[in-house]
């Protein structure tokens, strides 16, 4: 092994670092899951090429030394890049498990979670063009989650492309999804903002929420109908209180008053001669009944 090689052999180490180093920059700028899906590892590709061609040029009776181990270089530098990605795609990503309580579906998907500059937490769709949004002209995703998440549920699922997959989801009973758009450069961009809120933890068991949908479905529509049934009695409750102070105020604003009470003790009356008459109906009913039974012995 000459000089050349040697050195060359000890710079693998440094350029694996250095690779490592700007793979965790990157992704830690783009929060993007996957490299090559954001603008900067395309950026990174493009100065590789570059800087190969003007060495191979410019050292043209070495092309074949060099030529092997710009290769090795490159590989050292892109493995530390792509090692960067695996390691650091654990600390920003939750995984969320929202569930549709009308097509008993759940729906799980990664959220990269990150604060931007003003300290809003903000979350970071996964299309080049998103990314490129955020990366390139700062356009941020808001994202809140309301109150604390106490539980994750360990799910495993097949994603849309067939691949399975295993996580500790967080259960998430709705989501509210804002869409709008801000200028920003002269152009206008479209912004998702997300507010997510978690399941209910006062269930016997960690999969009580999956299990007991049915039964969670059934509670809360009885409870519609209780709410439904209780503003109809409270609304029969205001209207008799509005009617017999409707009849109070109507008596004392009569001319003569006495009249209002007239009415109540004829109306006394009426029931109490109504009474009187069918006990005599009852009474001679039953001494007609008895004549007949003595005609008949």
């Amino acid at each position: 092994m000459d000089l050349l090689e040697f050195v060359c052999a000890i710079a693998i180490i440094p350029i694996l670092v250095i690779g490592y180093v700007a793979g965790t920059k990157a992704r830690a700028i783009t929060h993007s899951c996957k490299p090559f899906k954001e603008p900067l590892s395309l950026i990174g590709v493009t100065i590789t090429a570059i800087i190969i061609t003007v060495i191979l040029l410019a050292f043209r009776n070495l092309v074949d030394t060099l030529g092997v181990w710009l290769g090795i270089f490159v590989a050292a530098a892109w493995a530390g890049y792509l090692l960067a990605y695996k390691r650091n795609n654990h600390d920003d990503i939750i995984w969320v498990a929202l569930h549709q309580m009308v097509e008993r579906t759940q729906e799980i998907e990664p959220l990269v979670i990150y604060h931007n500059r003003e300290g809003q937490k903000c979350w970071q769709p996964q299309s080049f063009k998103e990314i490129c949004k955020t990366t390139l002209f700062g356009i941020d995703n808001p994202i809140q989650i309301m109150g604390n998440v106490n539980r994750t549920r360990y799910v495993s699922f097949t994603d849309q492309n067939g691949v399975k997959k295993e996580c500790d989801a967080v259960d998430m009973a709705d989501l509210e999804v804002d869409v709008y758009e801000v200028e920003k450069f002269g152009r206008t961009f479209v912004v998702e903002s997300r507010k997510y809120i978690p399941a209910p933890t006062c269930t016997d068991a960690p999969y009580d929420f999956i299990l007991r949908t049915l039964e969670y479905d059934d509670v809360f529509t009885e409870y519609t109908k209780l709410q439904v049934e209780a503003s109809e009695h409270q609304a029969a409750i205001q209207m008799a209180q509005v009617k017999g102070a409707a009849m109070i105020l109507n008596a004392l604003s009569a001319s003569d008053p006495s009249q209002y009470y007239t009415e109540i003790l004829g109306n006394r009356m009426e029931e109490q001669l109504n009474k009187r008459n069918a006990h005599k109906v009852v009474r001679d009913a039953a001494a007609e009944s008895a004549v007949l039974e003595e005609a008949a012995v």
